[in-house]
């Protein structure tokens, strides 16, 4: 499916339906861009900005959740993960890669200057919900903040949608840019907008894009890509939330493929991949 022009979903001479659009982000480069770019092109009433728990919290939680799904070898072996990707973070730096690509008129350095911002420690809290609540928005977009719970999913009148930088439902779940690089699949490059439901990346899907991947692109530079399409998705999704005219789809259970976070011996070998293929190319 691609995106019809913006207004598409309007009878001629309409005026745009008014809405109030609430947009649960993180502070990082990526959702700046995502976030300021869909308040570029519709009216944002309002960020919730979930700024996460405290470190020791973090960690405490991640260590109880890893111990249950992997047992104590399992947990150090993705510890050892974590390890290598912060290494790499600083190697390839891929913050500068983000700025490059998305950083024109400072989208990726903060909040656009009038966005009206809550921060919360975490969008599934009671005083989360409790702002939802009073902010009482028709249509949420959840961009990049925690897995939501029903109590914040059950406070958008309309509906809450989210941006996934993968084709769903053939690459659903974690680092989908990664995995369709890794399995050199450019039909599964793209980006869905989507209906949110408790299932992860499950919900209905509103629009759908493929994104080229240029020469030479990682998976940083093909997220890149894709939220550069997909902020003009949302923006068209919230439009024919408000208007009436979105025409959902269910996704097809059968085709429906989740995939994990990737390890760095995955990661290695997509690097290796990469080279490759540049060799190749050149």
């Amino acid at each position: 499916m691609i995106v019809p022009p913006a207004g598409a979903g309007i009878a001629s001479g309409q005026a745009e339906p008014a809405f109030r659009l609430v947009i649960l982000s993180r502070p990082t480069p990526i959702q700046f861009y995502t976030t300021n770019r869909v308040a570029q092109l519709v009216p944002v009433e309002a960020v919730v900005s979930e700024t996460g728990r405290p470190f020791g919290e973090r960690q405490s939680r991640r260590m109880s959740v890893l111990m249950k799904k992997r047992g104590l070898w399992g947990m150090l072996d993705r510890y050892l993960d974590l390890a290598y990707f912060k290494l790499q973070d600083r190697l390839r730096r891929p913050a500068e890669t983000v700025h490059r690509m998305l950083g024109e008129n400072g989208l990726t350095r903060g909040w656009a200057r009038g966005l009206t911002v809550h921060e919360v420690e975490h969008i599934n809290s009671p005083e989360a919900i409790a702002l939802l609540r009073r902010l009482a928005p028709d249509v949420i977009f959840c961009n990049g903040a925690s897995i939501l719970k029903r109590g914040v999913i059950e406070t958008a009148r309309l509906a809450i949608i989210n941006i996934h930088t993968g084709i769903a439902p053939r690459y659903r779940g974690a680092s989908p840019e990664f995995w369709a690089l890794y399995h050199d699949d450019p039909s599964a490059m793209g980006v869905t907008v989507h209906c949110l439901t408790e299932e992860l990346d499950g919900g209905d899907i509103l629009l759908q894009q493929t994104v080229q991947a240029e020469p030479g692109d990682d998976e940083i530079a093909l997220r890149c890509r894709n939220v550069r399409v997909g902020a003009e998705l949302v923006a068209e999704a919230a439009r024919q939330i408000a208007a009436g005219t979105a025409k959902p789809i269910r996704q097809d259970p059968a085709a429906a493929r989740t995939f994990p976070v990737r390890t760095r011996r995955e990661d290695r070998e997509l690097r290796r991949r990469l080279r490759e293929r540049g060799q190749a190319a050149g």
